[in-house]
């Protein structure tokens, strides 16, 4: 879909917009060239197995190369959950 036309936003909305129906109970703040989920560490690969899911059922991929984690703590130990996205880790 070439930048600035007309069908972008429309497809966007279409494909993506329903995403937040996936897993209700976190939040996602979603942009048509970045997609924010905010969820608890322990949820974090069962929320990305949803979303691939999701993705898969739209014939939709998400480039797991792209993918990144990023971990809010109030402690000092910082430290990177173990996950995959299409069976590919993802940076942390």
């Amino acid at each position: 879909m070439p930048q600035g036309s007309f069908l972008g936003p429309i497809l966007f909305l279409l494909y993506i917009n329903d995403l937040r129906n996936v897993s209700p109970e976190d939040l996602f703040l979603l942009f048509p060239d970045d997609t924010t989920c905010l969820t608890a560490p322990h949820g974090l690969q069962l929320v990305c197995n949803k979303i691939a899911g999701c993705f898969m059922a739209n014939h939709l991929l998400s480039n797991a190369a792209k993918t990144t984690q990023m971990l809010f703590t109030l402690t000092q130990n910082i430290w990177c959950l173990p996950l995959l996205l299409y069976g590919l880790p993802v940076e942390c």
